[in-house]
């Protein structure tokens, strides 16, 4: 790690433990010193939040960094059901140990709501960390709160909930969440929503194959 990297890092990290933890360690998460990732264990779920530093952003020449923090959930059931669906094909599974990754960004369901802030000399760095404290609060933390076990993913799909990013991995989450909540017939009317083309149903026959034996 560079010099500038390594001081833009422990410059965060000092501002994390005078902002952030507190009112994060009130939600039970926890970050350990020196790092940029804040954990916790709730519900069925880990969840992480990663308060990742872009350095030397191109779309901001003047900034020295960016902090653009993303989520992270894992839910064991959920993705070990999703690798027997795929029969171990990583391909198909997307990261094999991941639920759901994202950009906060997207907790706040408005497309046009940033969560990136720029760091310039050391003293931006307090105010931006202060304005992603507050984007955590609001937005943040209420989505991980209700995202902790496969109804609620089930329950997020239902509603067609914007702030899950939807890339094609992340269906088979719903597919096996389903499955774990006994809703059998809405996986597979899932899978064929959006997989049922003939090239992606060739593609995912065994998941095809794995709901048809289940529904016998």
């Amino acid at each position: 790690m560079s010099s500038q990297r390594a001081e833009i890092k422990a410059c965060v990290c000092h501002w994390l433990e005078g902002i952030v933890d507190e009112p994060l360690q009130a939600a039970r998460f926890r970050r350990r010193k020196a790092s940029l990732i804040y954990s916790r264990k709730v519900g069925e779920s880990v969840q992480r939040i990663d308060v990742a530093i872009q350095h030397h952003p191109q779309d901001a020449p003047n900034a020295a960094a960016a902090i653009s923090p993303d989520l992270e959930v894992r839910m064991d059931s959920v993705n070990a059901l999703v690798m027997e669906m795929v029969a171990g094909d990583h391909e198909l599974s997307g990261v094999p140990d991941v639920t759901l990754w994202e950009p906060i960004a997207f907790t706040s369901g408005n497309k046009g709501l940033g969560a990136r802030w720029f760091i310039y000399q050391p003293d931006s760095v307090p105010g931006a960390i202060t304005e992603m404290r507050e984007f955590l609060r609001k937005w943040t933390i209420p989505f991980l709160d209700h995202y902790t076990t496969p109804s609620d993913i089930c329950g997020a799909y239902d509603r067609g909930d914007g702030r899950v990013l939807q890339g094609l991995p992340q269906p088979l989450r719903v597919v096996a969440a389903m499955l774990l909540c006994g809703r059998n017939a809405d996986a597979l009317r899932v899978m064929e929503q959006w997989f049922g083309k003939l090239g992606p149903r060739r593609q995912y026959h065994r998941v095809f194959e794995y709901l048809e034996a289940r529904a016998d």
